[in-house]
C-alpha cells in the first residue's frame, strides 16, 4: 500500500468518502488543496492551463488516500483528473522549499505542466460505469437485489394516497361552522327589539326638553316684564324736592 494525492470530480465531498471506501481505499485527509500551499499553486496553474473549475456539475477536490492501486490505475477512472504518488510530491516540495515569492509559484507551475489534462467536455456521471472487469461482474450480481429493492417503494406510493379519506374527514367540520352561525338570528331579534324601544326614549327626551325650554322661556319673559314694570314705575313716580331743615336755614342766615 502507498499514499497518493488524487484530484477527483465530485458533487459533494461526502460522495468522495463513499466512492473511495467502496473501492477499499483509506482516506487520510481531504481538501488537501487548502492544506498544502504547493498543491494549491499547482491547482491554480492547472486551471490556467485549461482545467475547468466544474464539469457536469462536479467540482475538483483533492484527497490523500492509501490503497494498493497505483496512480496510473486511478487515472483510468473518468472522475479522476490528476493522481500522483505522495513520495514524489514530498520530494518535489522539499526541492523547491528554498524558493520564495514568484520563484516558488513558477516552480509549482512547472510541476503542473508535467500533468496531462483529460477531455474537459466529458460526462463525469459515466464514471460509475467505467470499472475494471472483475468489479463489473460483482456489481452485476449485486445490482439484481438492488433493482428489486428499488421496486419496493411502489406500495409506499399507494400508502401515501391513503390520506385522501383523511382530507374528506377534515371537511366534516363544515356543519359545525354552520351551527356556530346559528346565533345570527338571535342577534337580529335583539336588533329588532332595540329599534322599538329607542323611539319611545327619544320622544320622552324630546318632550322633557321642550317642557324645560318652555319653563325657561316663561321665566325669561316674566323677568323681562318685571324689569319693564320697574322702569316704568320709576319714570312715572314724581320727583320730590328736598326741604331744607331749620338748622340749615339758620346757618344760611349767618352767612
Amino acid at each position: 500500500m502507498s499514499e497518493k494525492y488524487v484530484a477527483i470530480r465530485l458533487k459533494s465531498i461526502h460522495h468522495g468518502e463513499e466512492r473511495f471506501s467502496a473501492k477499499g481505499c483509506t482516506i487520510i485527509n481531504s481538501r488537501m488543496e487548502k492544506r498544502e500551499p504547493a498543491l494549491k499553486n499547482i491547482t491554480d496553474a492547472l486551471f490556467d492551463l485549461g482545467l475547468d473549475y466544474e464539469i457536469d456539475k462536479h467540482s475538483l477536490v483533492w484527497f490523500l488516500i492509501d490503497d494498493d492501486q497505483s496512480a496510473e490505475e486511478h487515472l483510468c477512472y473518468v472522475d479522476i483528473e490528476v493522481a500522483f504518488e505522495a513520495c514524489w510530491y514530498e520530494a518535489e516540495k522539499a526541492r523547491i522549499r528554498g524558493y520564495t515569492g514568484i520563484h516558488y509559484y513558477d516552480a509549482c507551475v512547472e510541476l503542473a505542466k508535467g500533468f496531462t489534462l483529460k477531455d474537459q467536455t466529458r460526462l463525469i456521471s459515466d464514471a460509475k460505469v467505467e470499472k475494471a472487469p472483475e468489479p463489473e461482474v460483482v456489481a452485476g450480481q449485486e445490482q439484481e437485489p438492488q433493482a428489486q429493492e428499488a421496486q419496493l417503494p411502489e406500495p409506499q406510493a399507494q400508502e401515501t394516497q391513503t390520506p385522501e379519506p383523511q382530507a374528506q374527514e377534515a371537511q366534516t367540520p363544515e356543519p359545525q361552522a354552520q351551527e356556530s352561525q346559528t346565533p345570527e338570528p338571535q342577534a337580529e331579534s335583539q336588533q329588532d327589539v332595540q329599534p322599538e324601544a329607542q323611539p319611545e326614549a327619544v320622544q320622552l327626551a324630546a318632550e322633557l326638553r321642550t317642557e324645560f325650554q318652555l319653563d325657561i322661556e316663561h321665566q325669561i319673559e316674566a323677568s323681562k316684564k318685571a324689569a319693564v314694570v320697574k322702569l316704568e314705575t320709576k319714570k312715572s313716580a314724581p320727583r320730590t324736592k328736598r326741604v331744607p331743615s331749620q338748622a340749615a336755614e339758620a346757618q344760611l342766615e349767618l352767612f
